[in-house]
């Protein structure tokens, strides 16, 4: 193909990938019915003439944006073989990935299925995506019934309608009735079905499911609920490490920056300022308590062009190549499928473009963190501590640099950087710790007054090793990773 050709071919994919993303943002903010083309082309900034040349009518918009959803749910790292299904947790978690609960969509989605049922050839369409989503569902669980995990008697087809009806129903009924149906449901659901669909009791007992961390529905980690402590103590935890990731990923002015787990919107404010009002910056995290602040946050301080939206890591619905710059601040440990997280990350970007990402140190390295993560796993339950979850799983050097490298970015490179918090008194390292740890809040949201006492003695206990000339100085590391597209 000439250079002109390929010109030509990318030209047309990145206008079709810049639709269906202003689509994607209009069918969120009005709705399946009261969205318009005209409302999609001005998001977008083409012409309705542009339009046209790729989709028919809104809704072949609407069908691109489910299928690549359900495509990139159904489709795992290409290099890596299908994960062993030797356990429950091990079935338990490649279901929770295929599903992917997310509390946004389903309002949208049954929208869209009662304007396709009036119209059967779009119901036809549907109907086949949903055909596709249950047969990988019932082939996962054919494949635990091989390794003599789900019991051979189920009848997966049908187990397989159920999960996808529950996974669909529950998010809705939550948008309707929040108190009945908590942000967990989804995941605590999966784990209720499972444990039925497991083999009898005799042959194989059926272990506790822990719920993997960091999937934005997940029951260790309370992110909505501790999001304005979190705000409020970010200078003194997560917050100094923003500048050297900032200061690696090298910003200009006109620059569209992505931020992965963004959190309160730290990384994302400070991006903007460096970017300008000629550039664009797009915040993305699971927990909608986190995002409330951070947009709250960002409007008082005037940056009109950080667009934030909740979002999975591991299934990022933008289109490829739109960013110049993609940054994760300490949030690449909490992803249950961290490689997948980075190629998406490292997908979105254009050619050239860097990603910069930061994670905790290793547990010795990491004063705050690593006490605090000390004293939960004292006083975690059996089920709890099994998640597997551990926010050092990358803070070893060369680890994070394979992880970069696997992901397919070329001039890798890493380092660590340290900040020291001082703390004028034992109330205030506990406030601290209390405040800013979604695990540790997790912990003692629905603890006895005596479990939380005794965790906040354990606290205040521990703070003492690090007291030094009337001061609490604890000192935390971080590991910098980076590379090029």
């Amino acid at each position: 193909m000439s250079s002109a050709g390929r010109r030509s071919r990318d030209q047309a994919h990145t206008t079709r990938g810049k639709l269906l993303d202003a689509a994607s943002r209009v069918f969120a903010r009005d709705g399946y019915e009261a969205a318009t083309v005209d409302d999609i082309v001005k998001d977008a900034g083409y012409s309705k003439g542009a339009f046209y040349v790729h989709f028919q009518t809104k809704e072949e918009v609407f069908l691109a944006l489910l299928d690549a959803r359900v495509t990139a749910q159904q489709q795992g790292p290409s290099d890596q073989p299908p994960p062993f299904l030797d356990s429950p947790q091990a079935l338990y978690n490649a279901l929770l990935l295929l599903v992917q609960p997310d509390a946004a969509w389903p309002p949208l989605f049954y929208e869209f299925c009662a304007h396709a049922s009036r119209k059967p050839d779009i119901a036809g369409r549907l109907a086949r995506l949903f055909q596709g989503q249950r047969d990988v569902l019932s082939a996962t669980l054919r494949r635990g019934q091989e390794h003599g995990v789900v019991d051979p008697a189920l009848d997966t087809k049908v187990a397989a309608a159920v999960l996808l009806a529950v996974v669909n129903g529950l998010p809705l009924q939550g948008r309707v009735d929040p108190q009945a149906m908590p942000g967990e449901s989804v995941s605590a659901a999966l784990a209720s079905l499972l444990g039925a669909w497991l083999q009898p009791k005799a042959e194989r007992p059926a272990p506790a499911l822990a719920v993997p961390a960091g999937l934005g529905v997940a029951l260790a980690l309370d992110y909505d609920v501790v999001a304005e402590a979190y705000e409020k103590h970010l200078d003194k935890t997560t917050g100094p490490f923003v500048t050297p990731l900032l200061e690696v990923a090298r910003l200009c002015a006109g620059q569209r920056v992505l931020d992965v787990a963004t959190g309160t919107g730290a990384a994302a404010r400070r991006a903007a300022r460096l970017v300008g009002p000629t550039g664009y910056v797009v915040g993305v995290d699971r927990a909608p308590g986190m995002l409330e602040v951070a947009r709250r946050v960002a409007r008082s301080l005037g940056l009109g062009h950080v667009d934030l939206r909740e979002m999975d890591a591991t299934n990022l619905s933008l289109p490829d190549a739109s960013f110049d710059v993609v940054l994760c601040a300490i949030g690449l440990a909490e992803f249950p499928a961290a490689d997948r997280a980075l190629r998406e990350m490292v997908r979105v970007l254009v050619p050239d473009g860097r990603l910069v990402v930061s994670t905790w140190s290793t547990a010795d390295r990491v004063d705050l963190e690593g006490m605090i993560e000390r004293i939960a796993a004292r006083h975690l339950s059996e089920g709890q501590a099994a998640s597997g979850f551990s926010p050092f799983s990358y803070g070893v050097p060369q680890t994070l640099e394979s992880a970069l490298a696997r992901a397919g970015l070329r001039e890798v490179a890493v380092r660590r950087v340290k900040h020291t918090l001082e703390l004028s008194n034992r109330e205030e390292v506990w406030d601290v710790a209390h405040g800013a740890s979604p695990r540790l809040h997790a912990l003692l949201q629905k603890a006895d007054p005596a479990l939380r006492e005794a965790v906040r003695q354990d606290i205040l206990a521990e703070a003492e090793r690090y007291l030094m000339g009337g001061k609490f100085r604890l000192t935390s590391e971080a590991v910098l990773g980076t590379g090029v597209k």
